[in-house]
């Protein structure tokens, strides 16, 4: 059993993804992230998202973030979650919740467009940094995506009015979040 985050094969990219609802159903959040084979963080996102249940907010969140990578035309992934069910969905089509077969079918969609990909299972010690970006999420206004591209500890670009709002109304604990977030990203990697 993988405890720690590890970085992806020489030439992949792995992506890591985890989501939050503080209820089942509530409101609920999404968080993923990219990195490349020497661990620099290529990409990472944040969603909150309408009313979801435990296990399909995991499942949208394993979406979301295979759409990123697959809007950046990244070709060999290594796709990382810490809920089990989701992973074996996934993988192996071990589907045990029927609410679960329409993300999984999307998912699995997606994942067969790329040159080569592995679905594994992570801890949830070794997928800290989604799941902080995914109970984040939960603090947005309204239900949308946040995409954060991060290179060299700056922020680059910011493609929502929620990245926006936090940076611009809450900046005293948004921007030392994320740098906290990239650092415990890179702390991984030591």
């Amino acid at each position: 059993m993988k405890v720690e985050w590890a970085k992806p094969k020489n030439g992949w990219f792995k992506i890591n993804f985890d989501g939050a609802s503080k209820g089942n159903p509530s409101p609920s959040g999404v968080g993923f992230v990219t990195q490349d084979w020497e661990g620099n963080i290529i990409a990472l996102g944040a969603t909150k998202l309408s009313e979801g249940t435990n296990n399909g907010v995991k499942a949208q969140a394993a979406i979301e973030a295979i759409k990123m990578v697959e809007a950046m035309d990244l070709q060999k992934n290594h796709l990382e979650g810490d809920s089990q069910m989701i992973i074996n969905a996934i993988s192996k089509g071990e589907i045990h919740v029927w609410k679960l077969n329409k993300f999984v079918s999307i998912a699995k969609s997606i994942l067969e467009t790329f040159d080569d990909y592995e679905v594994c299972h992570m801890v949830h010690l070794g997928n800290e940094l989604v799941d902080r970006l995914s109970n984040w999420a939960l603090s947005f206004n309204d239900e949308g995506r946040s995409t954060i591209k991060v290179f060299n500890d700056l922020i680059l670009d910011t493609t929502s009015s929620h990245m926006s709002e936090g940076i611009n109304s809450h900046s005293s604990c948004t921007l030392p979040f994320l740098k906290c977030i990239y650092e415990m990203a890179r702390w991984h990697l030591d």
